[in-house]
């Protein structure tokens, strides 16, 4: 099937109230699959399922807020799906949240709000929240310092080619920060982090 029929097969079927189909729809738009790009239908098709309640819509109906596509550039309407999708457990909004609160740039820089996202987002298994969160509990960003919790959660999402946790996991066991002291494991840490 080409992307046209799935463009077209995908349109009948939002016709007939699918709201899958529907956010599929807008998705083509946005991305141009099948038809051109069009990003002014794609806002209003998220916009309508935004309004709907769809998690995934209000999600990205604030990406086009922030990225200035399809609607005007606007940190307010963005913040506000940001934060409805993010209410509803959707933890890709949560996670963009934490980074936008954290950095100041989008959004009013606010550390605790920036912990509060990453930690929601972290107990719906988003890896990169985790692995901040315990960024967040290591520097003490936003909450008290806790290594025991930094250690546990850098853990958790070990990645091989994650160089700086794997150096921060190093540190970690070098001085007993949050984990027993164990030169054997820092040295195999510092190890695996500069290859």
């Amino acid at each position: 099937m080409t992307d046209k029929q799935k463009f077209e097969q995908t349109k009948i079927l939002a016709e007939q109230g699918d709201k899958n189909a529907l956010l599929d729809l807008a998705k083509f738009f946005y991305k141009g699959i099948g038809v051109e790009v069009n990003y002014d239908r794609a806002a209003e098709i998220y916009g309508v399922l935004a309004d709907d309640g769809v998690a995934e819509a209000q999600f990205l109906l604030a990406e086009m807020y922030i990225e200035d596509e399809g609607v005007c550039y606007s940190t307010e309407k963005a913040e506000y799906w940001y934060t409805k999708s993010a209410e509803q457990d959707y933890a890709e909004a949560q996670y963009i949240l934490a980074v936008l609160y954290e950095d100041g740039d989008e959004l009013t820089e606010d550390k605790e709000k920036s912990f509060y996202w990453c930690k929601r987002a972290s107990e719906n298994e988003h890896v990169l929240a985790t692995k901040k969160l315990g960024y967040f509990y290591y520097f003490g960003i936003g909450t008290k310092e806790d290594e025991d919790k930094a250690f546990k959660l850098l853990s958790k999402v070990e990645n091989e080619k994650d160089y700086f946790l794997l150096f921060m996991l190093g540190v970690m066991y070098e001085w007993g920060e949050g984990v027993e002291k164990n030169l054997e494991k820092a040295v195999e840490y510092y190890k695996k982090s500069a290859k």
